[in-house]
C-alpha cells in the first residue's frame, strides 16, 4: 500500500531502506504518481561562466584547487546568452538555468546579466533561474526586479558534514543566501550531491537525510534535487 511509505520522523525515513529494493521502487513510483501523475519536469542549464573559483569545494571541477581540464572563460556576451536562452525556451524545458562559476557574481558582469534577463521576451522570464553564487539582498532584489522568479543554491551536503567538503564558505552562508532570495521573493531550489560524488560529500545515509530534510526544512526550499555527477580530479 502507498501509505506503507509514509514516514513521520527521520528514522523512519532511513527505515524504508530497509524494504527490499523492488518493493522500494515500486511503492515509491506509486507515490510518486499519486502525488505528481505520470509525469516529468525537465531543467537545463547554461554554463554562462566557468572555472576559476576561488572557493575550495572538493568535489568542484570549477575551483581553481582543483586540477580538472575545464573550459574556463569569463561571462557569455550578451548576446550569445540570450541566443542561447531563447534556444532553450523553444524546447519543453519548464526551468532554464543560468550558472556561473564563482562565489558570487558581481560588478560589470552582474550588470549585463541582469539586463539580458530583464530584456528577455516576457513569456520566457518565468522559465529562466539562476545560479550566480552568495548574492547579496540588494542583487536579488535587482534581479527580481528584472523579472527573475526563480534562485538555485545549493548546500550540498548535510551541516554536520560540510566543514569535511569546503572551507571557503560555511554551511550556515549558504543556508542564509537561500533564504536571502526567499525575504525577495523567490521560489528556491536547493539540494546536494549524491552518485560518483559520495566519498567527497558524505557516504552515510543519514548524511543524506540530513541534507533533504535541512534543505527542505530548515531553508523552506520549493524544490529539493539531487545532482548524480561525475567526479573531477583533485
Amino acid at each position: 500500500m502507498i501509505k506503507s511509505l509514509a514516514v513521520g520522523t527521520p528514522i523512519q525515513a532511513l527505515d524504508l531502506l530497509a524494504l527490499p529494493l523492488s518493493r522500494l521502487l515500486k511503492q515509491a513510483t506509486a507515490l510518486r504518481e499519486a502525488t505528481f501523475g505520470r509525469r516529468i519536469v525537465l531543467c537545463a542549464i547554461i554554463n554562462a561562466r566557468s572555472g576559476n573559483c576561488a572557493m575550495d569545494c572538493r568535489f568542484c571541477s570549477q575551483s581553481r584547487h582543483n586540477h580538472t581540464p575545464i573550459d574556463i572563460f569569463p561571462l557569455l556576451p550578451d548576446a550569445e546568452l540570450r541566443e542561447r536562452i531563447l534556444r532553450m525556451a523553444a524546447l519543453p524545458v519548464a526551468h532554464i538555468g543560468i550558472v556561473t562559476s564563482g562565489a558570487a557574481l558581481s560588478g560589470e558582469e552582474f550588470s549585463r546579466l541582469r539586463a539580458c534577463i530583464a530584456a528577455l521576451p516576457t513569456a520566457v522570464k518565468p522559465r529562466v533561474c539562476a545560479s550566480l553564487g552568495r548574492l547579496a539582498a540588494e542583487q536579488l532584489t535587482d534581479l527580481a526586479a528584472a523579472g527573475l522568479s526563480r534562485y538555485h543554491h545549493n548546500l550540498e551536503t548535510s551541516q554536520a558534514y560540510y566543514p569535511h567538503v569546503c572551507t571557503t564558505q560555511t554551511w550556515e552562508q549558504r543556508r542564509e543566501t537561500v533564504l536571502r532570495g526567499m525575504r525577495v521573493g523567490f521560489t528556491a531550489c536547493t539540494g546536494g550531491l549524491f552518485g560518483r560524488l559520495v566519498h567527497l560529500i558524505g557516504t552515510h545515509l543519514e548524511q543524506r537525510r540530513h541534507l533533504v530534510d535541512e534543505s527542505a526544512r530548515a531553508a523552506g526550499a520549493a524544490a529539493v534535487h539531487a545532482d548524480f555527477g561525475a567526479v573531477g580530479q583533485e
